[in-house]
């Protein structure tokens, strides 16, 4: 609903009146997905790879986080669109859950893309290549394999081969995980931004206060302040997710 809600198809709800869920006096659940895939120009259905846990809604199969990371791209690529970085699309996301945000975003930039690399954990690599191999076969490259082979590749480095990545980004992504990692992993991919990144750092992050041992979750806006080169244009609530940020940074 909150996908809907962003595009303007529902109204928006408020807890101070009117009536909760009044869309449903208005659409079938058919008629609402028919909408919001004539808003996007595709089917909007989770991949069927492995053994997806989620709900049929207007015919359609979605996981838990289908229109999340939908709703996620949708709005990077707003940011992207406004900011309109120079050339061909080259992205890097650190911290790539499954691949989902990766999927949805490569769809909706329609072929722009010409390099995309996933930074993260060796093994939620292993889940990405399955995820990706399933769903993007023609564009995941595994290591060793040729990127000449690929339509608008798709490469899965591990966090400590961050430097090995052999092309200069105009699109820098996070979401939904620096403010879990070490403050210091953190000031390594903002420093490493800032020595490599010419365009965008988008950041789609929580701000709770939620220590861990006393010590608190990172502030995503506290490190980007200490590096000169971040320059922030924006910031957003989310309309997906209460309590997250939609932020983003020139990096010239």
């Amino acid at each position: 609903m909150t996908l809907a809600e962003s595009l303007g198809i529902l109204r928006a709800e408020t807890h101070e009146q009117g009536q909760v869920a009044y869309w449903r006096l208005k659409f079938t659940e058919e008629q609402l997905m028919d909408r919001l895939e004539a808003h996007f120009g595709f089917r909007i259905e989770a991949p069927r790879c492995g053994d997806p846990r989620g709900i049929m809604f207007g015919g359609r199969f979605l996981s838990r986080e289908t229109c999340s990371h939908l709703y996620s791209a949708h709005r990077m690529r707003e940011i992207i669109g406004r900011q309109n970085p120079d050339g061909p699309l080259n992205v890097v996301e650190i911290g790539g859950g499954y691949g989902g945000t990766c999927y949805w975003l490569r769809k909706l930039l329609d072929g722009r893309i010409a390099r995309y690399a996933i930074v993260d954990l060796p093994e939620a690599g292993l889940v990405q290549s399955y995820f990706l191999g399933s769903s993007a076969p023609e564009s995941l490259v595994l290591g060793g394999e040729d990127l000449e082979r690929a339509d608008s590749p798709i490469q899965l480095i591990p966090y400590f081969e961050l430097d090995k990545i052999d092309f200069q980004p105009n699109i820098l992504i996070n979401q939904d995980s620096m403010p879990e990692m070490p403050e210091s992993e953190v000031e390594r991919y903002l420093g490493w931004g800032a020595e490599n990144l010419k365009g965008i750092f988008i950041s789609f992050n929580q701000e709770a206060y939620s220590p861990w041992g006393g010590v608190p979750q990172v502030h995503v806006p506290t490190i980007a302040a200490r590096h000169p080169a971040y320059r922030r244009v924006s910031r957003e609530t989310s309309w997906d997710r209460r309590g997250y940020v939609e932020e983003c940074y020139v990096v010239q």
